[in-house]
C-alpha cells in the first residue's frame, strides 16, 4: 500500500516529466523476475521427481514449502522492482530499468538455466552409471 501511495504521488509531483512506460517496465519485471524464480525452481524439482521416484516424498514436500519459505524474497523483489519503476518514471531515464533488467538477467535468469543444464547433465551420468 505504501508502495503504491508513493507512486502516485511521485506521479502527481511529477507529472510532467512522468513516463507511464518506463513505471510498467520496471513494475512488471517484478513479477516476472519472482514468476520466473518460483516456476524455474518448481521445473528444476519436478525433473529432479521423475529421476529419482525414490525421493520423491521428500523433494515434493520440499516444492511444497517453497512458497511459504520464500514469500518474503518474492514480495521483497516486486517491491523492490516497483521501486526502481517509480526512480525510473519520475526521471523519466530507462537507465535503472535497463540496469535492474541486465542484473535480473545475469543474476536471475541465467544461473537457473546453468543449473538445470548442470543437473541434467550429472543426472543422465548418473543413470547411465547404473545401468551398467
Amino acid at each position: 500500500m505504501l508502495v503504491v501511495a508513493s507512486a502516485g504521488l511521485t506521479s502527481a509531483v511529477a507529472h510532467r516529466t512522468w513516463s507511464w512506460p518506463l513505471f510498467g517496465w520496471g513494475a512488471l519485471l517484478g513479477p516476472l523476475a519472482a514468476g520466473w524464480a518460483f516456476y524455474s525452481t518448481h521445473a528444476l524439482g519436478r525433473t529432479l521427481v521423475k529421476k529419482f521416484p525414490d525421493e520423491k516424498a521428500a523433494l515434493t514436500a520440499r516444492l511444497q514449502t517453497l512458497w511459504p519459505r520464500y514469500r518474503a524474497t518474492y514480495t521483497g523483489t516486486v517491491l523492490m522492482c516497483v521501486g526502481i519503476a517509480v526512480l525510473s518514471a519520475g526521471l523519466h531515464s530507462p537507465v535503472p530499468d535497463a540496469v535492474l533488467t541486465g542484473i535480473w538477467l545475469v543474476a536471475g535468469v541465467l544461473p537457473p538455466l546453468i543449473a538445470y543444464r548442470v543437473a541434467l547433465r550429472r543426472l543422465a551420468v548418473q543413470s547411465s552409471d547404473a545401468s551398467t
